[in-house]
């Protein structure tokens, strides 16, 4: 083999070996990101396989004694679910301003004296009510009701009284509207409880009105479309592949 063909042979080799060094890299990442997807697909998973169970057999039959309640339970009453960072949210007024006002005119009458003529502070607008965090504290929720428990205040949520519960779809925080408050009020919670607080809230709401089928068949279909976004296992660099084999 002469000279240029040897120098040829082993820029090809040094290249072939820095595409084996780069395919080899690029699967080792690809691989950490599965297993990363993974992990999580399958805790998202495990959480609402779980919630199903609940949602078919009832709550947990726990008595208060089991946690640190706070409240006794009532007879036919059934825990479901004991959260210790719950904050109060209940609608306060933010500050108004004037509206409408102009400053006047002012000139210098002598040195260091000026004279205002005019000037009007316009009409006063209240500030709007806005939904607040007043208190924190404990979250207790059974069959019959929703308790909070904080430092400077305490709710109570029955369910006979309950006209309404929505979840915020941007904040993690749910409202409830009872016949027994003229303004609503609810709770706030930490994004990572959000969908475990929300599902025992509406498990909870399902037990009083005996009916958890609608949870049920909701709970199911979410987990026949979890079971389609499984992440798929990345495809092996050719070189990885048994002889003769190709990649698809």
């Amino acid at each position: 083999m002469g000279f240029f063909s040897d120098f040829q042979a082993r820029r090809a080799t040094k290249r072939a070996e820095r595409k084996a060094a780069q395919a080899a890299r690029a699967a080792q990442k690809a691989e950490v990101t599965y297993t990363t997807a993974l992990a999580e697909w399958q805790e998202d998973y495990d959480e609402a396989a779980m919630m199903l169970e609940w949602a078919r057999h009832g709550a947990t039959g726990s008595k208060d004694d089991d946690f640190n309640t706070g409240i006794v339970l009532k007879k036919g009453e059934v825990l479901v679910g004991v959260y210790e960072k719950a904050a109060l949210i209940e609608p306060r007024r933010q500050p108004g301003h004037y509206a409408g006002g102009y400053q006047g005119f002012s000139f210098r009458l002598a040195k260091g004296v000026r004279y205002n003529v005019g000037g009007s502070r316009g009409t006063y607008v209240q500030g709007n009510e806005l939904p607040t965090a007043v208190d924190f504290g404990r979250l207790v929720i059974t069959n019959q009701r929703v308790v909070f428990q904080g430092a400077n205040n305490a709710r109570e949520w029955a369910f006979s009284k309950m006209l309404g519960m929505t979840h915020n779809e941007v904040n993690p925080t749910t409202v409830m509207a009872v016949s027994n408050r003229q303004k609503v009020s609810g709770i706030g919670y930490d994004k990572e409880n959000c969908a475990g607080l929300r599902f025992r809230l509406e498990l909870a709401r399902a037990l009083f009105l005996g009916d958890t089928s609608s949870l049920v068949n909701e709970l199911q279909g979410e987990l026949e479309v979890l079971k389609t976004t499984k992440p798929l296992p990345p495809t092996p660099p050719p070189s990885a592949l048994p002889p003769g084999e190709v990649s698809s």
